[in-house]
């Protein structure tokens, strides 16, 4: 386990470690207008690479804790998909990742941390990183991957 702290950096997340993932594209080249992420745990482009406390994490809205807590939960659940030797590699559709963004997006429209003031929620893009809806959102969020979502890979060809 590799556990990163940045600091005041607050939308760096594991960067400036070098991450890179699939046709040798880096973390900094995937998110060069902005981190972003599927339900706050998965990046498209990393296969198996989850993260606790991405993009859109609800770091002023819900309890960190808790928030890390159901994080690790969804993770465990692809581990345990994993062990069952229902999937060897996983990665996250681009689609499944906008839908997701976009409904964030959405849904920060008419709240408070989009009233035209300058916050550390915003990203250097312009965006707001944030988890917009409440704790029942979040788990149901969390609850169960959605195999739909991802690009699974069995390694059975």
């Amino acid at each position: 386990m590799i556990v990163l702290a940045t600091g005041f950096r607050a939308h760096d997340y594991m960067r400036p470690m070098q991450i890179t993932g699939r046709a040798g594209r880096t973390l900094d080249q995937a998110w060069a207008e902005g981190p972003r992420a599927y339900r706050m745990t998965a990046i498209p482009g990393f296969p198996n690479l989850f993260t606790v406390l991405g993009p859109n994490s609800p770091t002023g809205s819900i309890s960190l804790q808790h928030s890390a807590e159901l994080s690790v939960r969804y993770i465990a659940r692809w581990l345990q998909r994993w062990r069952r030797g229902e999937v060897d590699r996983v990665e996250v559709t681009e689609q499944a990742t906008d839908r997701f963004c976009a409904d964030v997006a959405q849904a920060l429209g008419p709240t408070v941390w989009n009233t035209g003031c300058n916050s550390w929620y915003f990203t250097e893009s312009g965006r707001i990183d944030l988890f917009p809806f409440d704790r029942a959102a979040m788990r149901r969020t969390l609850a169960e991957p959605d195999l739909a979502d991802f690009h699974p890979d069995t390694g059975q060809s």
